[in-house]
This record gives structure tokens, C-alpha cells and sequence, in this order.
């Protein structure tokens, strides 16, 4: 894979959202923890650096949204990144769902784990 110099990224953004393919996972709001690295080929200055805010709100309004699955959070999540911040070359996020209800058994987490490269 490719080295990307300049990244910038946050980590564990916690937010609680609906998502979800079965009827009891749409009944109760689900606790998730985020955590996004995008990158560039080129230096962040001047007026062309990444704002973490910027990050964390655009996770937080596709959070808001209703999904099935998390693999298209995390496509949604990167197209609306890579509208806002088009000098990103680079992005990789992790969604984990805390606490997930699975039948007959206990777990910590579950999620996913997704990177993107663009030209």
C-alpha cells in the first residue's frame, strides 16, 4: 500500500444511533465508537488543512441518517469527506457497534473496518 505523508485523525468518536438490519436493533438507539484517519500526498497549510471538527461533524450527520449496515455508513461517511476535503488522497475508518444484541450470546463489539484511496 501506498505511504500517505500527511494524515491527520480522530479517535473514538462515541454516538448512539439506529442501525441496523433487524426489527429490535431499530427499537433502541445502539452505542457505536468511531475512529477516521484521512491523508494527502501533499502538505496541510494555509487555507488547506483538515479541520477536526469538520471530521466530526460529518460522522455525526451520516450518523443521523438510516442505514442497514455499517460497510455503507463508512462509504457514505468517506463520499461526504471526500466532497468537503478534495486534496484527501486517503481514508480509513473503524465502526464498532458496542454492546451488539446477538442471540445466546455475550460480545464486547463488533464492526467494521474500511479504507478508501482515491486516484
Amino acid at each position: 500500500m501506498k505511504h500517505y505523508p500527511y494524515c491527520v485523525f480522530v479517535e473514538k468518536i462515541h454516538l448512539f444511533a439506529t442501525i441496523g438490519l433487524y426489527e429490535e436493533e431499530l427499537l433502541v438507539e445502539n452505542e457505536f465508537e468511531i475512529s477516521l484517519k484521512v491523508c494527502s500526498e501533499q502538505a496541510f497549510n494555509g487555507s488547506d488543512y483538515i479541520d477536526y471538527e469538520c471530521l466530526v461533524s460529518e460522522v455525526q450527520n451520516v450518523f443521523k441518517q438510516a442505514h442497514q449496515i455499517l460497510e455503507l455508513v463508512a462509504e457514505q461517511i468517506f463520499e461526504q469527506l471526500k466532497n468537503k476535503l478534495s486534496s484527501i488522497n486517503f481514508a480509513e475508518i473503524s465502526i464498532k457497534k458496542l454492546s451488539p444484541a446477538i442471540k445466546n450470546t455475550s460480545t464486547k463489539a463488533l464492526g467494521v473496518e474500511i479504507s478508501k484511496i482515491w486516484g
